[in-house]
């Protein structure tokens, strides 16, 4: 949850233009707790935080205090995946590769805090927010397969069978939101370049304004739904438990996108959008995770050599 929660204040930093409230890292205008007011930052502050050649904008407590809040949540996740790493490891005998899984994980967290840094000393450059974000995702990944596979050692589940065809079709929309990610996260560049040259001036031209990348956003986007579609009647087919929440996420995320078109990018649907996403990577992630594949080898009945057919309708 505390990850979800990082994501999702990553992108109301994004959507209010908190990304440089605090020009420095990991300190807040040099301070382990952040100002609240001008009068408490020296007269030079602006060229003293200031990154190489660029001289960051007047103070402003919103942004200060969104970016700082972000940073919390952040830290507060980090101890969360420390703590879950070492008791994992002293259960290793109950399940080995969790160790390994979390503290991998929890590397990965000190990378993408390294490159919380470097989004700040570069002043918020394009793709390192994507590897930002990018880096983000691999963390609910590694934190829900984790909880898969501790859930099921827990309650003696065993994996739900999924043929071959409905996980390489699953894979498929997993590897699609990934693409969208992507391609969002460059379009919300496009847009803060926008802003940045007038905020209050012609926010209902940005769209046209937008390059090829949003183009290939908006097309890629159908091929996400067919290929999301395809993927919930194969897992229906299947009987599969929770199948419906893919269209549901489909379409939810299909009418937030025409919100952002159709109401020139209003702020508060931008992060909905980004959350959205995660919640739908996560999602697949999940069903992968506590999914595994029809055996191929035919077993017989004890006792009576008869075969039988595995839940996927393969032969046992």
């Amino acid at each position: 949850m505390l990850l979800y929660a990082t994501v999702l204040a990553g992108s109301v930093v994004r959507a209010t233009g908190s990304g440089m409230g605090c020009p420095d890292w990991p300190t807040c205008f040099g301070r382990l707790v952040p100002p609240t007011d001008v009068s408490q930052l020296p007269a030079d502050y602006r060229t003293r935080f200031a990154t190489p050649k660029i001289e960051i904008a007047e103070f402003n407590v919103v942004h200060t205090w969104v970016e700082y809040l972000n940073r919390l949540v952040g830290m507060g996740g980090g101890l969360a995946m420390l703590v879950t790493a070492v008791l994992a490891f002293r259960e290793r005998r109950r399940d080995p590769v969790l160790p390994p899984l979390l503290f991998g994980s929890l590397a990965c967290f000190g990378l993408v805090s390294w490159m919380g840094r470097t989004v700040v000393d570069t002043n918020l450059a394009p793709w390192n927010i994507t590897l930002h974000m990018l880096g983000a995702l691999v963390l609910v990944a590694a934190a829900i397969i984790a909880a898969v596979r501790i859930g099921e050692r827990e309650q003696a589940r065993s994996a739900r069978v999924l043929a071959a065809g409905t996980r390489l079709l699953v894979w498929a929309v997993l590897l699609a939101v990934l693409t969208q990610v992507v391609l969002g996260t460059q379009v919300r560049e496009q847009v803060d370049h926008l802003s940045a040259i007038d905020e209050s001036c012609c926010r209902d031209r940005w769209i046209g304004q937008l390059g090829l990348v949003f183009s290939i956003h908006k097309a890629s986007a159908w091929v996400l739904v067919a290929l999301g579609l395809a993927g919930f009647i194969s897992l229906r087919a299947q009987q599969f438990r929770g199948a419906w929440l893919l269209p549901a996420f489909l379409g939810a995320e299909y009418v937030l996108g025409v919100v952002l078109v159709r109401y020139h990018l209003p702020a508060v649907a931008q992060p909905a959008h980004l959350f959205l996403a995660t919640l739908l990577f996560g999602l697949l992630v999940a069903w992968l995770a506590s999914s595994g594949r029809p055996s191929a080898l035919p077993l017989r009945e004890p006792g009576d050599g008869r075969m039988s057919r595995g839940p996927s309708g393969e032969t046992l």
